[in-house]
């Protein structure tokens, strides 16, 4: 018996059959990464008061995010050692100079336990213009314990925890929500 070699209109199809399944698979990681660094905006009547949360920033002072009540607050859980923490650097930073004069503050909270100095020095190394952070207390413990960094999370005028997320953000994203967030009166509207 003789062996019958393919014939060329089959192997295109087959070919073509493979390159769709290839496109097909590189089109849904795409959408699902892009969906993975999306936030979604929870509504005002659903959103639960954020949590007591005091933190230190890098010469010492200590604040109290109901202080920032009237204010947007971002705050971001980072590590200086995490890539995509560094990533968001920039992209917060665009945040805080285009933003913060509208009412948004920014908190990067850093996941690690540094000395006041040895803050300044990461802060400065990473070209981070807006204020960083430590954690105090039980809270901040268990904030810096998280699984997932970086973490966002964006409270409202209220005190209201709106939306949070547990990875890379996308710029975009952040900046519609915050910005509809700092639309928004005091009762979510």
């Amino acid at each position: 018996m003789t062996d019958v070699p393919p014939q060329p209109a089959r192997s295109r199809h087959r070919w073509l059959r493979q390159s769709a399944w290839v496109l097909l698979i590189v089109v849904a990681v795409v959408a699902f990464q892009s969906s993975r660094t999306a936030i979604r905006l929870v509504p005002a009547d659903q959103a639960p008061l954020a949590g007591e949360l005091m933190v230190r920033d890098a010469e010492g002072r200590t604040h109290v995010l109901r202080d920032q009540r009237g204010r947007v607050v971002l705050i971001n859980l980072w590590a200086s050692w995490c890539g995509p923490c560094r990533k968001e650097v920039p992209r917060l930073s665009r945040l805080h100079d285009e933003l913060g004069s509208q009412g948004l503050t920014i908190w990067a909270i850093n996941a690690e336990s540094f000395e006041a100095a040895e803050l300044r020095r990461v802060t400065t190394e990473l070209g981070i213009d807006y204020p960083v952070m430590t954690t105090v207390g039980e809270l901040g413990t268990a904030l810096a314990g998280g699984e997932v960094l970086p973490f966002t999370w964006l409270i409202d005028r209220q005190g209201r925890l709106r939306a949070s997320h547990g990875g890379l953000t996308s710029e975009a994203s952040l900046r519609r929500i915050c910005r509809k967030l700092l639309e928004e009166s005091g009762d979510g509207r």
